[in-house]
């Protein structure tokens, strides 16, 4: 009844253990990454244009009176708007007391002295927005508003968007 079982005997002699190749998937992002790399350091440098400017003439919310006709002008200050081609102005008016009236005009100057209107003017309604798109403006834009209405005072923002094309 004593049997005795018999028990694997270990090799005492080392033995070599290969190291295992990395994964398929490791190497070929290494190498997309060091190709990727390689092309940016042989590539010219590239320019990056921002794909607008936001421009702020009024902020939110703004509120001017006027007087009788011709009204009571007030002038935004001018921005540098050379590296643009257009500029997307829109207006909001968001209340009147009254039967005041806004209307907002672009001008554009090339030496800040001499302005000249440069597009269509806006004149939003109570509650809307108004825009109007401007195309090739001189170095310099700024807004005048015109508040009419005898004791009238309306509250607006006027914003635009410059953009290199």
């Amino acid at each position: 009844m004593g049997a005795t079982e018999a028990c694997p005997q270990q090799s005492e002699e080392p033995q070599e253990q290969e190291t295992p190749a990395p994964p398929p998937r490791e190497v070929a992002g290494a190498e997309r990454r060091a190709g990727a790399a390689q092309r940016r350091a042989e590539a010219p440098e590239e320019t990056h244009t921002m794909a607008g400017e936001t421009i702020v003439f009024f902020a939110k919310y703004t509120s001017l009176s006027g007087s009788a006709t011709p009204g009571t002008k007030y002038y935004s200050d001018p921005y540098d708007v050379t590296s643009y081609k257009t500029v997307i102005l829109e207006g909001y008016n968001g209340g009147r007391t009254s039967t005041a009236t806004i209307s907002i005009q672009a001008q554009q100057s090339s030496d800040l002295i001499t302005w000249s209107s440069l597009g269509s003017a806006i004149a939003p309604t109570v509650g809307n927005v108004a825009s109007v798109t401007l195309t090739d403006p001189a170095r310099y834009v700024r807004l005048e508003v015109t508040i009419v209405g005898a004791d009238g005072t309306v509250t607006f923002w006027a914003k635009a968007v410059a953009r290199d094309s």
